[in-house]
């Protein structure tokens, strides 16, 4: 780590997942690389995904766990509660280090906080959260309106969802069957053969909007130079449900 942080010295790139100034984010792994140039729905690349400058040399945050991790430090206090579903490892320790009031879930993964299915989380009662973090999660839930309702159910007045999901460069539509079954299809429809679904943007603010959660959303027009010093794409997006 001290060896990789000499390396970086007087970078003009910084990581906020570490804090520290960097070179050059790392490319995403080649054989990725490749594998996305296959999927059917989006020929020319995703919304929030910086192929060039993938993940962090130091830490390993990658270009969605920066954007995060910028938008709370820059817009919020350790002082708020914060929930993370799926948890990212750079997301977890930085949150944790900075003294925020944190809890992470999930349905199958080891060390969380809380094992909770998202559509039915029964151990939060109603507002119990600042803000929820819901990154890369729902495209692998078929009932995401189920789920999107209880992200809201459980967040204090004027709290917020973080959600990031795959979106395509000019899609349309969302794109989802729930008949396909095999791997093979939804890899080439959704990317994964865990993913149920490829999401559009219109589709994705509408499932938000329809929850009754006002939308907003964190772009490079926000904050030109801090887009450009953490390495994100000029498409990335954070989508924010606030609930009234």
């Amino acid at each position: 780590m001290k060896f990789r942080k000499l390396l970086n010295l007087f970078g003009k790139k910084s990581c906020p997942g570490c804090n520290n100034s960097i070179r050059k984010f790392n490319q995403i792994e080649k054989s990725v690389s490749s594998s996305l140039s296959s999927i059917y729905s989006a020929p020319q690349g995703f919304e929030a995904l910086s192929v060039d400058s993938y993940y962090c040399p130091i830490c390993g945050a990658n270009d969605r766990d920066r954007l995060i991790l910028s938008y709370i430090q820059r817009n919020h206090t350790s002082h708020c509660s914060i929930l993370e579903i799926a948890p990212s490892k750079a997301v977890r320790q930085q949150l944790v280090k900075n003294k925020f009031s944190y809890r992470c879930c999930d349905l199958f993964m080891h060390g969380v906080d809380d094992q909770c299915d998202i559509t039915n989380m029964t151990c939060y009662a109603d507002q119990s959260f600042d803000i929820v973090i819901c990154s890369h999660v729902l495209e692998h839930i078929h009932d995401d309106s189920k789920a999107i309702s209880e992200i809201a159910r459980i967040l204090k007045p004027n709290g917020q969802a973080l959600i990031l999901v795959p979106i395509p460069i000019g899609l349309q539509a969302n794109l989802y069957d729930a008949a396909i079954e095999d791997s093979e299809t939804r890899i080439k429809m959704y990317g994964q053969a865990d993913h149920v679904r490829m999401y559009s943007r219109s589709g994705l603010t509408d499932l938000i909007k329809n929850s009754g959660l006002s939308l907003k959303t964190w772009t490079r027009s926000d904050d030109e130079l801090a887009f450009e010093k953490m390495g994100l794409s000029s498409t990335s997006t954070l989508y924010i449900g606030i609930k009234q």
